[in-house]
This record gives structure tokens, C-alpha cells and sequence, in this order.
């Protein structure tokens, strides 16, 4: 049995296929989120010595910051995600329905119409990050 592509929402498996599988054709899911504060982790698992609201950095430079709420840790990028500037590659592989998460920021906030505008002229956005571009 062959497998002929593979339909893909995460962004990280995408970034796992393209890695381990790059013969194989990708296509985005119908339905894909461009633009959002997304957290790394939620675990219920706590971080030892790990204060609530302190910054981690990656071998890379990138910060993370660690978050605890009751019995959760939450690991979230200092930069929100967003893939601004990538539109047409994503509509390329299937996407239709894009999903932009403004709750942070508010639609008609200076920084919710900077992430709209930056959307429509599908430009990249700056203090964001994409996953998927750096490292391939």
C-alpha cells in the first residue's frame, strides 16, 4: 500500500513530514490557523525550580516563557505565531479557511490592525515567528 500525500493541520508534524518525507506531497488541512499567541505545552506535569513567568532560552536564542496556574504549565513562544507573508504557499497546498485569533489584541487595537494588514498584503510580520521556515 502507498501513500500518495498527506493532509496536514499541525504545524509541527508538517514540519516533521517535509523533514522525514521529502518526497511526499503535503496539503494543508481546509481549515488552518495563520496568526495566534499559541502555547508550546500545557501540561499538568510542574517544572522544578522553574519560577511561574521567567523566560527560558533555546540553544537558538528563542524565548520561552513558563507560565502556572493551579496545576497547569503553560510553555509559550515570546513571539506569536504567525504566517504572514506565507499565504499564497499555504493556499498552494489547500488551505481555504484561514483562522486569525485576535483575542489578545483585539481586532481594531493598533496591533490587531497591523496583524490584519500585514494578512491582506500576505507581508511577513516582524517579532513573529513562523516554525515552519527556519531549519526547513
Amino acid at each position: 500500500m502507498a501513500c500518495d500525500g498527506i493532509i496536514i493541520q499541525d504545524l509541527g508534524i508538517w514540519r516533521l513530514a517535509h523533514r522525514h518525507f521529502s518526497g511526499l506531497p503535503l496539503r494543508a488541512s481546509t481549515r488552518m490557523t495563520i496568526h495566534s499567541p499559541l502555547p508550546i505545552l500545557i501540561s499538568r506535569i510542574p517544572l522544578k525550580g522553574v519560577r511561574s513567568g521567567s523566560v527560558l532560552r533555546s540553544d537558538k536564542g528563542e524565548g520561552y516563557r513558563v507560565l502556572t496556574d493551579h496545576d497547569l504549565t503553560e510553555i509559550e513562544g515570546e513571539k506569536d505565531f504567525s504566517l504572514a507573508g506565507f499565504l499564497g504557499r499555504i493556499r498552494n497546498v489547500g488551505a481555504g479557511e484561514l483562522l486569525v485569533d485576535l483575542s489578545h489584541c483585539g481586532a481594531n487595537s493598533a496591533k490587531g490592525r497591523q496583524i490584519l494588514s500585514a494578512l491582506a498584503a500576505d507581508q511577513p510580520l516582524s517579532a513573529t515567528t513562523d516554525f515552519i521556515s527556519a531549519g526547513g
